[in-house]
């Protein structure tokens, strides 16, 4: 779907095809399938062009209904994040008292591993653009991320009411990774802006078996990422032409870091060429 409500269904193969839908630098799609984590994915709408796009969706990793009076405390996976929900706090969307029944759908996205092994870089929300405490733009680099949605019997989105919850989620990094005591912003995800805000803080902490670890207080629940921003970064230039050498605009170009824990996408002009923002001194693929 996209904010001014047109929707589809994907085919049986995945594909699937809006139309009717106006130019815009930064629209909003969103991909909902039950099973699947909420994802979204930002994407500039060129006028006159065939826009694609390509949306991988990671499976949730736990569910589970306990008493929105007792709370509930779970691992989303085995050495994954560890989460408390506390017990009589929480409210539907428009800020009542829930009490009853609650489904807890929990993702623990994999990061790190290679692309044919279980990485679920591309199935996150967004494209790691962020808002800081200061309101100063931000690309992100990550060291891990989840997301936790709540529903009640009916089916009604929750979330946290005045209580915070405790989170203890495992470090990622594919590079240089955060040091004990450290102090990393947490930044969830904003559907409304399709960009990560910073929101609070949390700690580098130590576990029994000596890995590191990120704890926080989260004040409600969507996506959470676990990241600093990238302080230098550079420009990295080409051209998409077609298989008959003429170029290709309107099409989507992705950097994925390999020594760090990001993505960057930008679409082509008429001309072919894109410019995508990429952290210095480190190695990248692009497609």
């Amino acid at each position: 779907t996209t904010p001014d409500g047109t929707s589809t269904t994907s085919n049986i193969e995945g594909k699937f095809r809006l139309e009717g839908l106006e130019p815009d630098a930064r629209s909003l799609v969103n991909f909902r399938k039950t099973g699947f984590a909420r994802t979204q994915t930002p994407i500039e709408l060129i006028a006159d062009t065939e826009n694609t796009l390509l949306q991988i969706m990671a499976e949730v990793d736990y569910i589970d209904t306990f008493s929105s009076a007792d709370g509930l405390s779970f691992d989303i996976e085995a050495a994954g994040p560890a989460i408390v929900l506390p017990g009589d706090n929480f409210v539907d969307a428009d800020g009542n008292i829930y009490e009853g029944d609650i489904t807890v759908e929990a993702t623990f996205y994999d990061l790190t591993s290679g692309v044919d092994q279980g990485n679920e870089l591309f199935a996150t929300p967004g494209d790691f653009t962020a808002t800081d405490i200061d309101g100063a733009d931000q690309t992100l680099e990550s060291f891990g991320m989840f997301q936790i949605n709540l529903m009640g019997a009916a089916g009604e989105d929750l979330n946290l009411a005045g209580s915070t919850s405790s989170v203890i989620m495992p470090i990622q990094d594919l590079g240089a990774p955060p040091t004990l005591g450290d102090q990393v912003p947490a930044w969830s995800y904003d559907n409304e802006t399709g960009k990560w805000v910073e929101e609070a803080i949390g700690t580098v902490i130590e576990l029994t078996d000596g890995t590191l670890a990120w704890e926080f207080e989260a004040p409600h629940f969507s996506t959470w990422n676990c990241d600093r921003p990238i302080q230098t970064h550079g420009c990295l230039t080409g051209t998409v032409v077609d298989s008959q050498g003429n170029p290709r605009g309107g099409a989507t170009v992705r950097a994925v870091g390999i020594t760090y824990i990001s993505t960057t996408t930008a679409r082509t002009g008429q001309d072919g060429t894109f410019c995508l923002e990429v952290k210095n001194g480190e190695t990248v693929w692009a497609e």
